[in-house]
């Protein structure tokens, strides 16, 4: 028993000399969207926990743009789009921001005002008309959830028929390639929005169909599970098949178990189980271009990605990556991988997932070039150099940037130094100390 002691403060000793991947908003830094430009194939722009990343030479370099330059902290994750005139756009909590400049310059969109300032949720550009796109917000007296669209690159805005049905809250929107007049929206439903569905438009979103999601829960053995363990937090759609608008895949994540993928091939009206994660959560998934194949990707605790057929389902694992998203594109199969666990940020696969390889490590991020009056250069220009530090960018200097409450600076380091002398202290005397 004492020997277990020791080892276990000797671990903890140990952790705590690591240095600590965190940045300056306490989150672990990872990659959670990659978007591609419509018009402009070399021009990407990822979604991370520390801001935006952009490349605009295929993935050759990656340059970084603060949260505060387009307009939300770091605490969330707003989904991006890329618009056919190469304007980026990005759904946040504080609301829709725009940058016609490639994410020098950023601003709130501000007709309708609301629309700039209240919650955008998710959004979707037209796979075929790139200057159309959808925006899930709410409305202005923040009631009820609504649709807004663009057709002219974002620069104006009008509401989609009437607001989402009584007592629905969206959560993730999206539109069937081969038919564009059909639109999925997932959301929590009734009174308390404490049931779920999948709403449907076959109308381009003027009026909606609510269908429940409520199919029968079983464990990884396929045993239905008590009511008490099926608790579904909430429901986000993965994809609607290219071809075929009325197949509708589901992501869904499950307060005692692990994430699970369904599939619908009648438009959301009946459900199939198609995977489960072995733990924890799901949070990749991608379907082919033709629709033939279907990636699905987890992060810790049992981080991976396997892959399937449409057709049959049959999941195979094809790695252990820890896969924080996935973009199956005409040039590749991308994700978002953990560059200490993984030794990339993204990666791209061109043999269907088999093999992947890196386009991005941390270390090679720089800071955007914009011209200095710009608000990218001006916000992000002396935040850079903490980022910088924190991300083990480039050379790092031997001292750390000024100390802040909110980052891990000289004290954090001297703390956990502390802790861990603390903790072989401990584990010495204890090794010492003689048996029972």
């Amino acid at each position: 028993m004492t020997l277990t002691v020791f080892r276990l403060a000797l671990l903890i000793a140990l952790l705590a000399l690591l240095p600590l991947p965190a940045i300056a908003n306490g989150r672990y830094p990872a990659a959670a969207q990659l978007a591609r430009d419509p018009v402009d194939p070399a021009h990407m722009v990822a979604q991370t926990t520390y801001g935006f990343l952009q490349t605009t030479d295929g993935g050759q370099s990656w340059h970084w743009i603060c949260e505060v330059s387009v307009g939300y902290d770091g605490q969330e994750d707003p989904f991006i789009g890329i618009l056919g005139d190469s304007s980026i756009l990005a759904a946040t909590s504080q609301g829709l921001a725009l940058s016609q400049d490639r994410a020098c310059g950023w601003h709130k969109i501000a007709a309708p005002e609301y629309l700039g300032r209240l919650p955008a949720i998710d959004l979707i550009v037209d796979p075929h008309d790139a200057k159309h796109a959808i925006v899930l917000d709410v409305t202005e007296d923040q009631t009820h959830h609504q649709l807004m669209a663009t057709h002219d690159n974002g620069q104006t805005w009008t509401q989609l028929g009437a607001a989402l049905p009584e007592n629905a809250e969206g959560l993730t929107l999206e539109i069937a390639p081969s038919r564009l007049t059909r639109l999925y929206v997932s959301a929590r439903v009734g009174p308390e929005q404490d049931q779920h569905a999948v709403l449907r438009s076959d109308d381009g979103g003027l009026t909606w169909t609510t269908l429940p999601f409520n199919p029968t829960m079983t464990d990884d053995k396929g045993v239905p599970l008590p009511a008490d363990q099926t608790q579904v937090l909430g429901t986000y759609i993965g994809a609607v098949d290219p071809t075929q608008p009325d197949t509708v895949w589901l992501r869904v994540r499950r307060s005692f178990n692990p994430d699970q993928i369904w599939r619908s091939q009648d438009g959301g009206t009946t459900w199939q189980l198609a995977f489960q994660a072995p733990k924890g959560k799901l949070v990749g998934f991608a379907l082919s271009p033709d629709g033939k194949q279907v990636v699905v990707g987890a992060t810790m605790p049992s981080p991976g990605m396997w892959r399937a057929s449409t057709a049959d389902l049959h999941f195979t694992q094809l790695n252990t990556l820890s896969t924080s998203c996935l973009k199956w594109l005409d040039n590749g199969l991308y994700v978002c991988a953990d560059e200490v666990l993984d030794d990339m940020t993204i990666g791209v696969s061109t043999d269907d997932g088999t093999h992947f390889t890196a386009v991005h490590h941390r270390a090679e991020l720089t800071q955007l070039d914009c011209p200095e009056t710009s608000r990218t250069a001006v916000l992000c220009g002396k935040l850079w150099p903490l980022v910088a530090y924190q991300l083990g960018v480039g050379e790092t200097p031997v001292t750390p940037p000024a100390k802040s409450g909110c980052q891990l600076g000289e004290s954090g380091a001297r703390a956990g130094t502390l802790v861990a002398l603390v903790a072989l202290v401990a584990a010495l005397r204890l090794r010492r100390r003689p048996r029972a």
